[in-house]
């Protein structure tokens, strides 16, 4: 984890400006974690102010996702710019959770706040987040996908089954007919 560890006196009153490789290991994901690949990319500009250390950049890498339709691994490449703030304890009180800034420009956008642990600023705990949020809840390989058959289980992307299919039967099927026959019957 050293290489995600920067102590606030080696933060020039300019910034430090980072990039780095980041393992999975570094973000304490493992195998079982979705989405996890080998590496990923940090570039980020820490700067500090009033005894905090604001944080922006960017995370780049490659998801590897399973569809939830036809259930294949695939590989999602991402790139997410992210922004935080890590707080110094004030009276030994603990940072607030969140922090809100605005200027002139933008609207008010709440900043996530981390602790500085040890007079150093970790960045694992704000990459893993980034990770974590980044994979998507139902992810598909393309959106032309066409799933499973539900009877045999045959990717149907790669091939077309030979199960016989019955057409979906729609809960307005019923008013359809009641529609039809009212058309087809004479008024009186």
């Amino acid at each position: 984890m050293a290489s995600l560890c920067f102590p606030i006196a080696d933060i020039p009153e300019e910034g430090l400006e980072i990039t780095r490789q980041v393992t999975r290991d570094e973000l304490f994901l493992d195998e079982s974690d979705p989405g996890t690949q080998n590496d990923f990319t940090v570039s980020a500009c820490l700067n500090v102010a009033d005894g905090n250390v604001r944080v922006q950049g960017e995370f780049v890498g490659t998801l590897q996702l399973d569809c939830v339709r036809c259930l294949i691994r695939f590989d999602e490449p991402f790139r997410m710019p992210f922004e935080g703030i890590f707080l110094a304890k004030e009276n030994g009180r603990s940072p607030a959770p969140k922090v809100n800034r605005q200027t002139s420009e933008e609207p008010a956008v709440e900043l996530e706040a981390y602790r500085i642990q040890d007079e150093c600023v970790v960045l694992g705990e704000m990459l893993r987040e980034q990770v974590i949020l980044s994979i998507p809840m139902q992810p598909i390989c393309n959106s032309d996908c066409k799933g499973l058959c539900a009877q045999c289980g045959e990717n149907l992307n790669v091939k077309k089954c030979s199960c016989p299919h019955m057409d979906a039967v729609s809960p307005f099927s019923v008013l359809r007919n009641l529609v039809k026959s009212s058309e087809s019957s004479p008024s009186s």
